[in-house]
């Protein structure tokens, strides 16, 4: 999970409490997730195989431009987001893609 904030809209300060505060229930929301992810029955869960993860990742990233070009996504947070993707993980197609987030 990611918090972005506009500095300039909140007290000196707040962005680094804010991490502490989440970083100190990080573990409680990991627990909670996990119990409300146990409690969807199996046959909602859809397995992508390995072949085609490609192309849903590129569905997902053509719907991050279009609520980017929409003004629904904030375009900052998505190029944030990316880089952090593709240090994780270099060789994803958004990470070369021409029409970067």
């Amino acid at each position: 999970m990611q918090i972005l904030i506009r500095k300039a809209k909140f007290p000196v300060g707040f962005g680094q409490k804010s991490r502490e505060f989440s970083l100190s229930r990080f573990d409680e929301g990991v627990e909670i997730a996990k119990r409300y992810e146990s409690k969807i029955p199996k046959k909602w869960w859809v397995s992508i195989a390995e072949k085609d993860m490609l192309s849903y990742n590129e569905v997902f990233r053509q719907s991050r431009i279009k609520l980017r070009d929409k003004g629904i996504y904030n375009a900052k947070m998505l190029t944030v987001m990316r880089r952090l993707r593709c240090k994780k993980n270099p060789q994803q197609a958004e990470c070369t893609a021409v029409d970067k987030e």
